[in-house]
């Protein structure tokens, strides 16, 4: 008999261990997101878990339970992660786990719970939708030479486009404190302003990089051209992946190739620490620059699967199109950058 609960604090070490030694455990499920998630939008973590007699964990599914005025409550797994799917050490344990959740968002009141997964989950009894594939991941696998792996990339696009940048003087910067961050999001409000995206609020990087800086599970690098930062890369680091996680250009920066300037020292910094994976991160599929963009680099592409348990429409979808989301990003594109801040800073946790 599997006993299905909710972890508390006294089971943060065993559950960081499960998540490390399951293969398809990711930065994500880690306890490390968990506090920033929590500590950044202040909801609240419940983290199931199947255990055997002995008490050790079969499968594990983390959720946080989001209150938000725009879309009524839910649970989702998990707010600002690219995908996190369930974690079983055997195959039964998938729809054995998601029958207890199931039950759970049910006894609880939940309208639904949102999964986001890299594969089709197969048929269960739990009723569940159709999967959401608007989006997708780039993976560059690094295990060839790294002369190797310089030489797979787009001749014109990509190669190109390093020797410009090299040839105009920009300069590798990498940071090594909160300064680095402010430095980040400067670039990054900008930019999110010019395409009428809410920002994220600064505390959620800060929060990230105090949370992951002295265990070595970020990076921020900086191209630097004339004494003036112009882009900054922010890296997530776990097991055997480096992940691009957030990135930003000033737009009077676009001749310089600074975006393809920090990917390629990432990519070569990555190789050179031993690490087997650089995944791009997500992509709308909706977005052909950007898809196009990554698969100069030789990446895979990965299609994501995002469920709602049970069968509705979830907020992955709707927040895809509609007159809300073109009023919106008006609104942005027209509002100066303190007040785009402020915008962030009380709206986005409702859409993580």
């Amino acid at each position: 008999m599997e006993d299905f609960r909710i972890i508390t604090n006294a089971d943060l070490e065993k559950w960081d261990e499960f998540v490390y030694n399951h293969p398809a455990g990711n930065i994500y499920q880690t306890v490390s997101w968990r506090e920033i998630i929590h500590k950044a939008f202040r909801h609240q973590p419940i983290y199931f878990v199947l255990e055997n007699k002995n008490g050790a964990i079969e499968a594990a599914m983390p959720f946080f339970a989001v209150n938000s005025k725009a879309f009524g409550k839910r649970l989702t797994s998990l707010p600002c992660a690219q995908v996190c799917i369930p974690l079983a050490a055997r195959p039964e344990g998938y729809a054995a786990i998601l029958r207890h959740v199931y039950q759970y968002i049910q006894e609880k009141n939940y309208p639904y719970a949102e999964l986001k997964t890299n594969f089709a989950i197969p048929d269960i009894e739990t009723p569940i939708t159709r999967p959401f594939t608007g989006y997708s991941t780039y993976t560059l696998d690094l295990s060839d030479p790294l002369e190797q792996l310089e030489q797979s990339l787009h001749k014109n696009c990509i190669r190109r486009a390093i020797k410009k940048a090299n040839k105009l003087g920009l300069n590798l910067i990498t940071g090594n404190s909160i300064n680095d961050i402010k430095i980040f999001y400067d670039i990054y409000l900008k930019m999110r302003k010019a395409y009428g995206l809410i920002p994220q609020p600064f505390r959620f990087f800060s929060e990230m990089w105090k949370t992951l800086h002295q265990k070595q599970m970020i990076e921020i690098l900086h191209a630097e051209y004339e004494g003036t930062i112009v882009s900054s890369l922010v890296l997530l680091k776990y097991k055997n992946t480096v992940t691009y996680e957030y990135g930003a250009s000033l737009s009077n920066s676009v001749h310089l190739k600074p975006s393809p300037f920090l990917l390629w020292e990432a990519i070569r910094r990555a190789k050179e620490s031993g690490f087997g994976v650089f995944d791009f991160g997500r992509t709308e599929n909706e977005n052909e620059g950007l898809s196009t963009f990554k698969k100069r680099w030789n990446a895979k592409q990965e299609i994501l699967h995002y469920y709602y348990l049970p069968d509705v429409h979830g907020v992955s979808s709707m927040r895809q199109t509609g007159m809300a989301k073109r009023m919106m990003n008006y609104t942005i594109k027209h509002s100066p950058e303190p007040v785009c801040q402020l915008m962030g800073n009380l709206l986005y946790r409702n859409f993580v």
